[in-house]
């Protein structure tokens, strides 16, 4: 009985392990393939292909009939030249699509800086269709929306944007176009509960370096055409994110006093 007790508890902990290690194995497999270059990923199916090569040439020659070890080393040539083909392409053709996705951020990029938005807008639809989990394109998109009120849009992309940050700062900036989207309708009630989430995210994850600007959305007819209390708390808002507030301003802003 002891015994069978012992198998059980012994089989019960290896399925929890395998678990365990199977899990971060995943995640860390995952985390690899999202950042990981195409070059890296390249080496990753090169290196292992040399070894199953060798593995299937050695029991190839080890094994095969002498009659038939000719046919069958041209067969696994053959086969292992079709696979390594395949792959060579694949990887090429991912870099074909690479490098067009930089291209259109960059153009994307240099439109919104113009201003020409709608022309922004068509470059980074197209690199986000290329990259959908890309959060800067992702981000700028939102913003463009933003800027140009297409509020269907700027729900829909706000709702896979909210799905892929991971980073401290691509959450605060998911934060940011949330609270801004409710200032820019006037809609204060609800920009002010958005607003107390993020100040009380920014509070528990402080960041040294907001990787963003600000610019582009100041220069807007929108932006300046904003009155209020809802143009008060934009200014306060962007102030507080790029650390521009002093100490007296920034404990009142988290206090709840936005417009101050």
């Amino acid at each position: 009985m002891g015994n069978i007790h012992t198998i059980l508890l012994g089989i019960l902990i290896g399925v929890i392990l395998t678990l365990i290690i199977k899990g971060v194995l995943f995640k860390f497999w995952c985390n690899f393939c999202d950042k990981a270059s195409l070059i890296k990923k390249y080496w990753l199916f090169v290196i292992p292909f040399a070894i199953f090569s060798i593995i299937a040439y050695f029991f190839t020659l080890k094994y095969s009939n002498q009659m038939y070890i000719q046919t069958n080393l041209t067969i696994l040539g053959q086969a292992l030249t079709l696979i390594f083909a395949i792959f060579v392409g694949y990887f090429a053709f991912l870099q074909v699509v690479e490098n067009r996705f930089e291209k259109l951020r960059e153009k994307g990029y240099l439109y919104f800086k113009r201003p020409a938005y709608i022309r922004a807008i068509q470059l980074y639809e197209e690199a986000h269709s290329i990259s959908p989990k890309n959060v800067s394109v992702l981000s700028n998109l939102i913003e463009l929306y933003l800027i140009t009120q297409s509020q269907d849009k700027l729900e829909k992309k706000l709702k896979l944007l909210g799905e892929i940050v991971i980073e401290d700062a691509e959450k605060l900036n998911f934060y940011y176009l949330k609270t801004a989207r409710f200032l820019f309708k006037e809609e204060l009630r609800i920009a002010k509960t958005e607003l107390a989430v993020l100040i009380d995210f920014a509070k528990r994850t402080p960041l040294s370096y907001v990787p963003w600007q600000f610019d582009d959305l100041q220069k807007t007819e929108i932006y300046k055409h904003l009155t209020g209390d809802a143009k008060k708390i934009l200014v306060n808002l962007i102030s507080y994110i790029s650390k521009k507030l002093t100490l007296e301003q920034k404990n009142a802003f988290e206090d709840g006093n936005y417009t101050f």
